[in-house]
């Protein structure tokens, strides 16, 4: 178990709170976020809320003890916060933070998710002299997108679960579709993060960052900064600007802006240098090794894809000083080797530092950049000069290297990969948005995208498919459509031949129907997902739909006109229930002041390439033709037809009424149920830990008793084995060394291995030399029997036997005739003589 250490502050002006909300699905975020937190962290105070039943004594307090070393607490009335401790709110009050002190209350109202997370979040954010962090894990309700917003107006900084780590990714996606997320993290890797911004909180330059909101002076600063570097800072998070301008301030020993612009004004050098410090870039060779691993293992399935003869294009925006993209072109030379010459392949990597880019240009890293890098890359793929290692020719040639601008210059095409890592946490939510679908249009089908750690698609996930979360692979989605690119100040008409792939034209009878009457359909229509939200319009709806009060709403039932909501609802419901069209009655509807003939028709969208349901809405309107005049009707016959319309006027009003009051009931339903699981999944998981440790214990006993049981055994058998070894080993010499025959085991270098007393009493007396172990035994045979030994040797390594008469003749001339025989002796793989 992890076991941070948070050290306590001197007074409370000092604390950051980390206040989490979470739902249904939240116990296993919120466990592995405590699991994963660092070890150090200074003044730091954590607050839980979880949407519970108000009826359920929850067990998250005993839960989350097991998970980490910090102190678990429940929230009382009048607790004071304190660093150093996890304070997790009732289930059944609403909780407020005045200072330094919890104050609990009843709901302010009965419905909605309990405890209110947004109630907690603006709790924090009104009390202005604060540092907070606000987290929103797994849930199925809105709760918390509010309160992130009065979090980030409060100046604080705010973490959203990555939908796709969340069981319930409805909390987290509305968080972010806010626009106030400062990131999108999973679970394991916020501790980091969390640590980071704590110390950036506490930090005096974080401090300087709160005053500076509006300065007049500080606008002109980078006003001046982007005319001189032709780079506009705008959509850049402000807080990492400002980071790097203080510490350029404080290099220079300026102790105000406005001395700074002075500075600025006589010096204008000095904004070449302000720009490196913002733009320092961390970056390394393969950079994540386990991140660097999957990626290779997705470039194989890709060079597998490709033909001879084809493009591999690759763009690493941010590229910095050029290790990435020599990363990647490593990986890649690798995986083809000497087909390498075989592809026509591209590697972009761009940047808008040009002192950055000259040195990727030149290719050249000091021992220190590739102290973590394997030695055998390093060896095959670099050069050293010195203390210096440059990249080989044959992969810098891969690389080029260029000075681009991702947000406002039109970005590469045809792309099999793009890699941009640790980019985007400098941009802000916005241009995030702006830049990830040019990357989804830059990308062929099924081209990766490569983030960095603390990076994600966000809210775009329609777009990419995962291919690992962990490591922010993602897969561009064919069936995928962009409604909207933002170039920022590209033009379509400047970019010359460099045109995007054309898709091929459907030039069938059928295509060629499909377009004739998608162009001469008349009536204004409206293309819906199956959560009744409006994705896409075409034609004049005004008069049938509107926006409604408050906060946007694009749910078509909510947009559209009185008169046609029931209609409008029997035929959405018809069309998606029995994945047919629908269409109903004609019927009068005044609008404007004219009376119209209005149709409402619903179908389901045939595309086999979507994953979702879409359904479209068309609106069919005819002016009313004029009736015929009729007699005039009889008072009491115009009173009766009054009335009735009186009494249909009221029904009306009362079955909307009734649609609203379901809608809320279905709003609550939705509450409880996720109450519900959350408190199930409490007991389930206090149930499944009690049979664990239950198990876990008899377990342990019996692996105990057969273990010393197994060992006992083991034990004695080993000791017997090793006495009939010594006996069988003492009878073998005694056997061979009371023979007249001489025994001599050698191996195929003719070394010899061992041999019998016999043996090395006849070689002696005939040679007068001394036999040993390792010796070759070629040094025993005379000149005359070499080859004849040899050959005898051959045959024997082959499996067969061979004997035979010899003679020699000995050191004093004496001739001996002995009968031989050469014996071979497997032991496995390994022969011997």
């Amino acid at each position: 178990m992890n076991k941070p250490n948070i050290k306590k502050c001197k007074s409370n002006n000092d604390l950051v709170i980390v206040a989490i909300g979470s739902s249904a699905g939240g116990l296993e975020a919120l466990s592995k976020l405590l699991i994963n937190l660092p070890d150090e962290m200074q003044n730091v105070a954590f607050v839980i809320a979880q949407h519970l039943s108000p009826t359920y004594k929850s067990h998250l307090v005993d839960l989350l003890s097991k998970k980490t070393s910090i102190r678990v607490l429940p929230v009382s009335d009048g607790t004071t916060v304190k660093p150093g401790y996890i304070y997790v709110t009732p289930r059944d009050r609403e909780v407020t933070l005045k200072k330094d002190t919890f104050v609990l209350a009843q709901q302010s109202v009965s419905r909605g998710p309990k405890p209110s997370i947004d109630h907690l979040f603006r709790s924090l954010a009104s009390g202005r002299d604060m540092n907070i962090i606000a987290i929103v894990l797994s849930g199925s309700s809105d709760d918390g997108a509010e309160g992130i917003r009065a979090i980030k107006q409060a100046e604080g900084y705010t973490i959203a679960q990555e939908p796709q780590t969340a069981k319930y990714e409805r909390m987290p996606i509305a968080a972010i579709d806010s626009g106030f997320v400062d990131y999108v993290l999973s679970p394991e890797d916020m501790g980091g993060q969390i640590k980071e911004m704590a110390e950036d909180l506490l930090s005096l330059d974080n401090h300087l960052v709160k005053s500076v909101a509006k300065n007049e002076v500080l606008d002109e600063i980078f006003e001046m900064l982007s005319k001189r570097t032709q780079t506009s800072f705008e959509n850049y998070k402000p807080s990492t600007i400002y980071r790097r301008l203080h510490k350029r301030l404080a290099k220079l020993n300026v102790h105000s802006f406005k001395e700074y612009l002075a500075l600025v004004k006589n010096e204008p050098s000095e904004m070449d240098a302000l720009f490196d410090t913002i733009l320092i870039g961390v970056t390394a060779f393969f950079r994540d090794k386990e991140s660097f691993e999957q990626l290779e293992k997705q470039l194989e399935k890709l060079v597998a894809s490709k033909a001879k003869g084809e493009s591999i294009r690759i763009w690493i925006p941010g590229c910095a000083t050029g290790e990435e993209p020599y990363s990647i072109a490593i990986i890649l030379h690798r995986l083809l080797k000497d087909h390498i010459s075989r592809y026509s392949i591209q590697v972009f990597a761009t940047d808008i530092d040009e002192k950055g880019l000259a040195a990727g240009r030149k290719g050249v890293y000091s021992e220190e950049a590739l102290k973590e890098v394997d030695p055998a890359i390093v060896h095959n793929y670099f050069t050293k000069n010195g203390s210096e290692y440059a990249v080989n020719k044959s992969v810098r040639s891969l690389v080029l290297f260029s000075k681009h601008d991702v947000t406002v210059h039109p970005p590469f095409l045809r792309l099999d990969l793009i890699s941009c890592r640790n980019l985007f946490i400098y941009f802000g939510s916005g241009l995030q948005k702006q830049i990830i679908p040019i990357f989804h249009y830059a990308l062929n089908d099924d081209g990766y995208l490569f983030l960095g750690k603390a990076e994600t698609v966000g809210t775009l996930i329609d777009l990419f498919a995962v291919v690992d979360a962990r490591h922010k692979l993602y897969k561009r989605k064919k069936g995928s459509r962009v409604n909207t690119l933002h170039f920022g100040n590209f033009k379509p008409q400047r970019f010359g031949k460099c045109k995007a792939p054309s898709q091929t034209r459907d030039t069938s009878l059928a295509g060629m129907v499909k377009d004739t009457l998608y162009k001469a359909y008349p009536h204004p229509y409206v293309v819906i997902n199956e959560d009744h939200n409006i994705l896409k319009t075409k034609g004049d709806i005004h008069h049938f739909l509107r926006l409604p009060e408050g906060g946007v709403d694009t749910n078509i039932f909510r947009m559209a006109h009185d008169s046609l909501q029931i209609d409008l609802r029997t035929i959405v419901s018809k069309a998606a229930k029995e994945k047919t069209f629908a269409a109903s009655k004609v019927r009068e509807v005044a609008m404007d002041g004219h009376i119209w003939n209005v149709r409402l028709t619903a179908q389901p969208v045939v595309d086999g390439h979507l994953d979702k349901k879409l359904y479209l809405v068309s609106f069919e309107k005819h002016q009313a033709e004029k009736k015929r005049k009729q007699t005039p009707m009889s008072d009491g016959a115009h009173e009766q037809v009054v009335n009735l319309e009186q009494e249909l006027s009221a029904t009306k009003e009362n079955m909307q009424r009734y649609i609203e009051d379901l809608e809320t009931a279905n709003e609550e339903l939705q509450s409880l149920n996720e109450e519900m699981q959350s408190t199930g999944e409490e007991l389930h998981t206090s149930n499944e830990e009690l049979e664990s440790t239950n198990e876990e214990l008899q377990s342990s006993y019996d692996e105990i008793q057969h273990g010393y049981e197994d060992l006992h055994s083991s034990n004695r058998a080993l000791e017997k084995k090793e006495a009939q070894l010594r006996e069988s080993e003492s009878n073998t010499k005694a056997l061979l060394n009371n023979t007249l025959q001489s025994f001599v085991l050698i191996d195929r270098q003719y070394k010899i291995i061992t041999f019998n007393e016999t043996a090395r009493n006849s070689y002696k007396k005939m040679l007068g030399k001394e036999m040993k172990s390792g010796k070759s035994f070629i040094d025993f045979i005379t000149a005359g029997n070499t080859e004849t030994f040899r050959n005898d040797l051959d045959k024997v390594f082959e499996g067969e036997t061979v004997s035979g008469i010899q003679n020699i003749t000995g050191k004093k001339g004496k001739t001996y005739w002995f009968r031989y025989n050469y014996t071979p002796v497997s032991h496995k793989n390994k022969k011997e003589v």
